[in-house]
């Protein structure tokens, strides 16, 4: 009897390692996909936020004359320029909400991926709201799908390692070993 206790208990301590080697696996690829949104949502935040705030000063300076452009890249900034200030603030909210989101997933909360999902989903509608249907690009699409994806099944994963870790936790009682 003595032995099958050491051994449920070393079978016990095994699991729980190999759990948390899973775990930890888990959280470091996690934590570099999320490092990665963190840049995106930042520096797409700030972005907007400084068009935002600059838009009049730049439409005026594109409009004298004294900055020229190559040809090839007048066309972009006519779009970006003939967008209203209400398209940038928008945009700079919404990256801010992803930027809540992942900020939230890193402390390993699953509410982070729901904020982050419904933030990136707009993040792609505004352009076509305010610009057109042209301007839904499917890189952005695909590149949102995969990374809500990630996080989806990573958060999942996550969930599904917690639990068993926290099964993997309870040693068994003596009534336990009776039966």
């Amino acid at each position: 009897n003595g032995i099958l206790i050491s051994n449920v208990f070393q079978w016990l301590k095994m699991n729980t390692m190999e759990l948390q080697q899973q775990f930890h696996s888990l959280r470091r690829s996690l934590r570099i996909v999320l490092v990665l949104s963190i840049i995106g949502s930042g520096s797409n935040g700030l972005s907007s936020m400084f068009l935002a705030a600059t838009l009049p000063s730049l439409q005026q300076l594109f409009n004298s004359g004294e900055v020229s452009l190559p040809q090839e890249m007048m066309y972009v900034y006519d779009v970006l320029l003939s967008a209203p200030r209400l398209y940038y603030v928008c945009l700079a909210i919404l990256s801010v909400m992803s930027l809540a989101g992942v900020i939230m997933m890193w402390q390993l909360r699953k509410n982070g991926v729901h904020l982050y999902t419904v933030a990136q989903l707009l993040l792609l509608i505004v352009p076509v709201l305010f610009l057109g249907k042209s301007y839904l690009a499917i890189g952005d699409v695909m590149l949102t799908a995969l990374f809500v994806a990630f996080y989806i099944f990573s958060f999942r994963r996550i969930g599904a390692v917690k639990e068993q870790m926290d099964g993997a936790d309870r040693l068994p009682s003596d009534s336990d070993m009776d039966q």
